[in-house]
């Protein structure tokens, strides 16, 4: 089964349909204005598992969904951690690598 028969999108608007990736970027420019600066006053290992833990979960939300809104929202959430599992964990990344294998 897909989305298209989960969601009921076959008698959907093109709007709702576009809204589902628009409600994922939207969530990704928001969390941009957030979770980078909640790694600078906390450290980066906590901003980067808790995003980890929560993406884990909206995954398990967005399997489980079977309401166009609570997909959007869910979306809008899995947006909200990629900074944390991008930005965060390229930076701690470079942290947790010793001094003399850095260019």
């Amino acid at each position: 089964m897909n989305w298209v028969d989960r969601l009921d999108l076959v008698c959907a608007s093109k709007l709702v349909i576009g809204l589902i990736g628009s409600s994922y970027l939207l969530g990704w420019a928001l969390g941009c204005l957030v979770v980078p600066r909640l790694g600078d006053l906390y450290g980066r290992r906590i901003p980067y598992a808790a995003s980890m833990a929560a993406s884990l979960v909206i995954h398990l939300g967005l399997i489980l969904s079977q309401n166009i809104l609570l997909t959007m929202v869910l979306f809008l959430l899995l947006g909200a951690t990629c900074p944390g599992k991008s930005n965060i964990a390229y930076v701690y990344m470079l942290e947790l690598v010793p001094k003399n294998r850095q260019t």
